[in-house]
Protein backbone atom coordinates (compact mmCIF):
# COMPACT_ATOMS: atom_id res chain seq x y z
CA UNK A 1 0.00 0.00 0.00
CA UNK A 2 2.82 2.49 0.85
CA UNK A 3 4.77 2.08 -2.63
CA UNK A 4 1.72 2.88 -4.22
CA UNK A 5 1.05 5.81 -2.49
CA UNK A 6 4.45 6.63 -3.20
CA UNK A 7 4.13 5.90 -6.65
CA UNK A 8 0.78 7.81 -7.27
CA UNK A 9 2.54 10.94 -5.42
CA UNK A 10 5.79 10.71 -7.54
CA UNK A 11 4.07 10.29 -11.01
CA UNK A 12 1.60 13.31 -9.50
CA UNK A 13 4.24 15.02 -9.11
CA UNK A 14 6.26 14.45 -12.38
CA UNK A 15 3.52 15.92 -14.33
CA UNK A 16 3.23 19.04 -12.49
CA UNK A 17 6.21 20.23 -14.84
CA UNK A 18 3.91 20.04 -17.62
CA UNK A 19 1.02 21.63 -16.66
CA UNK A 20 3.13 24.42 -15.09
CA UNK A 21 4.48 25.66 -18.77
CA UNK A 22 1.32 25.05 -20.52
CA UNK A 23 -0.19 27.62 -17.84
CA UNK A 24 3.04 29.69 -18.85
CA UNK A 25 2.00 30.12 -22.19
CA UNK A 26 1.32 33.96 -23.30
CA UNK A 27 1.18 35.16 -26.70
CA UNK A 28 4.08 37.36 -27.92
CA UNK A 29 1.34 39.76 -28.99
CA UNK A 30 -0.55 39.23 -25.33
CA UNK A 31 2.52 40.18 -24.01
CA UNK A 32 3.72 43.21 -26.22
CA UNK A 33 0.37 44.66 -25.68
CA UNK A 34 0.49 44.13 -21.88
CA UNK A 35 4.05 46.33 -21.70
CA UNK A 36 2.65 48.46 -23.68
CA UNK A 37 -0.37 49.07 -21.51
CA UNK A 38 1.99 48.77 -18.54
CA UNK A 39 4.57 51.53 -20.08
CA UNK A 40 1.15 54.05 -20.51
CA UNK A 41 0.38 53.12 -16.74
CA UNK A 42 3.87 53.61 -15.59
CA UNK A 43 5.14 56.05 -17.51
CA UNK A 44 7.91 54.50 -18.42
CA UNK A 45 9.09 53.49 -22.05
CA UNK A 46 7.74 50.13 -23.30
CA UNK A 47 11.89 48.99 -23.82
CA UNK A 48 12.83 50.14 -20.10
CA UNK A 49 10.21 47.73 -18.68
CA UNK A 50 11.63 44.11 -17.98
CA UNK A 51 9.65 41.35 -20.07
CA UNK A 52 10.03 38.58 -17.98
CA UNK A 53 8.45 40.33 -15.09
CA UNK A 54 5.56 41.74 -17.38
CA UNK A 55 5.20 37.83 -18.41
CA UNK A 56 4.78 37.02 -15.05
CA UNK A 57 2.10 39.83 -13.83
CA UNK A 58 0.36 39.50 -16.71
CA UNK A 59 0.30 35.61 -15.80
CA UNK A 60 -0.59 36.34 -11.80
CA UNK A 61 -3.69 38.54 -12.92
CA UNK A 62 -4.70 36.34 -15.72
CA UNK A 63 -4.62 33.28 -12.93
CA UNK A 64 -6.92 36.01 -10.93
CA UNK A 65 -9.16 36.56 -13.74
CA UNK A 66 -8.27 39.40 -15.87
CA UNK A 67 -9.37 39.24 -19.29
CA UNK A 68 -6.26 39.28 -21.46
CA UNK A 69 -8.47 41.12 -24.31
CA UNK A 70 -8.48 43.88 -22.05
CA UNK A 71 -4.79 44.70 -21.16
CA UNK A 72 -3.73 46.17 -24.02
CA UNK A 73 -2.70 49.86 -25.25
CA UNK A 74 -4.67 52.36 -24.99
CA UNK A 75 -6.30 51.14 -20.99
CA UNK A 76 -9.74 52.39 -21.76
CA UNK A 77 -11.15 48.77 -21.10
CA UNK A 78 -8.82 48.55 -17.67
CA UNK A 79 -10.70 48.68 -14.70
CA UNK A 80 -9.25 51.35 -12.63
CA UNK A 81 -8.78 48.32 -9.78
CA UNK A 82 -6.82 46.25 -12.00
CA UNK A 83 -5.03 49.22 -13.49
CA UNK A 84 -3.92 50.19 -9.56
CA UNK A 85 -2.93 46.61 -9.57
CA UNK A 86 -0.77 46.85 -12.08
CA UNK A 87 1.11 49.94 -11.18
CA UNK A 88 1.41 48.79 -7.81
CA UNK A 89 2.95 45.40 -9.04
CA UNK A 90 5.31 47.57 -11.27
CA UNK A 91 6.53 49.77 -8.67
CA UNK A 92 6.77 47.65 -5.82
CA UNK A 93 8.12 44.35 -7.60
CA UNK A 94 5.52 42.14 -5.86
CA UNK A 95 3.18 39.85 -7.78
CA UNK A 96 -0.55 39.77 -6.59
CA UNK A 97 -0.51 35.95 -6.31
CA UNK A 98 -2.96 34.14 -4.57
CA UNK A 99 -3.29 32.93 -1.34
CA UNK A 100 -0.76 35.55 -0.67
CA UNK A 101 1.55 38.43 -2.65
CA UNK A 102 5.14 36.81 -4.32
CA UNK A 103 7.68 39.39 -3.89
CA UNK A 104 9.14 38.69 -7.56
CA UNK A 105 11.95 41.76 -7.84
CA UNK A 106 12.67 44.54 -5.26
CA UNK A 107 16.55 46.06 -6.15
CA UNK A 108 15.02 46.75 -9.70
CA UNK A 109 11.09 47.62 -8.98
CA UNK A 110 10.52 51.20 -11.01
CA UNK A 111 10.30 52.74 -7.14
CA UNK A 112 14.18 53.20 -7.12
CA UNK A 113 14.03 54.44 -10.15
CA UNK A 114 11.37 57.32 -9.15
CA UNK A 115 13.27 57.63 -6.19
CA UNK A 116 16.37 58.43 -7.19
CA UNK A 117 17.94 59.75 -4.25
CA UNK A 118 17.07 56.38 -2.23
CA UNK A 119 18.83 52.84 -2.58
CA UNK A 120 16.50 49.41 -1.96
CA UNK A 121 18.55 48.52 1.42
CA UNK A 122 21.53 46.79 1.18
CA UNK A 123 22.60 48.27 -1.67
CA UNK A 124 25.57 50.52 -1.99
CA UNK A 125 24.44 54.35 -3.22
CA UNK A 126 27.49 56.07 -4.28
CA UNK A 127 30.24 54.34 -6.48
CA UNK A 128 33.40 53.55 -4.20
CA UNK A 129 30.96 54.40 -1.10
CA UNK A 130 31.95 51.24 0.30
CA UNK A 131 35.43 51.13 -0.79
CA UNK A 132 36.94 52.01 2.57
CA UNK A 133 35.98 50.85 6.07
CA UNK A 134 34.27 53.96 8.23
CA UNK A 135 36.13 56.19 10.43
CA UNK A 136 34.77 55.75 14.17
CA UNK A 137 34.54 57.88 16.52
CA UNK A 138 33.69 61.02 14.48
Amino acid sequence: MLASSRRRVIATFSLLPGFAVAANVISANALANFVSLSAELTGYPPDSLDRQFASALLQALIADGADVETLGPGGDGVAPELAIQIISAWYSGVLPTTPTPTVAKFHDALVWRTMDFATPPSVCGQPGAWAEAPTLGQ
